[in-house]
């Protein structure tokens, strides 16, 4: 009787992680020899600049099917740092190659995980992939959710994903940062003090100008026309942005 191959090279995959090692192998008799995946030994300059070699790209086109399993077992750690992979990476990977039978599993980590970061991983993935059919529950979650980092990423995503669903939403994380940072103003704080709220207002009107409408325009004025010299600067690059229809 043949036995389930995938079982076996997910268990192997998983062996090689714990071990931390890397090299080709062998399935019985039935599966040809290959490798699981290639080493990165630069794994964040591939994330921050989404291009991989051909040899990696190979071998995530192989292994996304396996990968799409892994993503959801929590026995793999987010990034072992000796090895230079993790579940982030195939994460990563599956964003990368437009695997968009793993958009069930990529929504399930963005919206459940414990780890902020592996969140962010499974966010741009689906953003890579277009998905749009999360945008609501990314819209709630930028509504909703505790963690400053998380919301940021929402906020980058809905722009790029260009949904005018989402304009509500980052209005009223517009009108929230205006509001921190008109307080803050008001009791006399220093700039550093609500720098953060001042990079979420340029954030989010960026991403309102990506999407455009009345709304957005509406937005960008009102902030054009606000006496402070820092977020007019702000206001300025986002039209910017809108005059290029990015």
């Amino acid at each position: 009787m043949r036995p389930d191959i995938d079982r076996l090279v997910h268990e192997e995959l998983l062996r090689y992680q714990t071990t931390r090692y890397l090299h080709d192998y062998q399935l019985f008799q039935y599966a040809p020899r290959r490798r699981l995946w290639t080493p990165m030994e630069r794994v964040w300059e591939l994330v921050e600049f989404p291009s991989f070699s051909m040899l990696e790209m190979v071998a995530a086109y192989e292994n996304a099917e396996l990968y799409r399993k892994a993503i959801l077992d929590e026995r793999f750690s987010v990034l072992d740092y000796k090895i230079f992979f993790g579940r982030s990476v195939m994460i990563h990977y599956l964003g990368l190659i437009n695997y968009r039978k793993a958009i069930p599993e990529l929504r399930e980590i963005f919206l459940h995980a414990e780890d902020a970061e592996l969140r962010c991983f499974a966010l741009k993935a689906l953003e890579r992939m277009n998905a749009k059919a999360c945008v609501p529950e990314i819209i709630q979650t930028l509504r909703n959710d505790k963690d400053r980092f998380i919301k940021y990423e929402c906020v980058e995503t809905l722009g790029k994903m260009k949904d005018r669903r989402a304009l509500c939403a980052l209005r009223e994380f517009y009108e929230e940062a205006m509001g921190n940072i008109r307080c803050a103003e008001f009791q006399g704080k220093k700039f550093s003090e609500y720098f953060d709220d001042i990079n979420n207002v340029g954030h989010v009107l960026e991403a309102m100008s990506i999407i455009g409408g009345p709304l957005a325009n509406k937005t960008l004025q009102e902030t054009l026309a606000y006496p402070n010299i820092v977020v007019q600067y702000i206001a300025e690059r986002s039209e910017k942005i809108a005059r290029r229809g990015i």
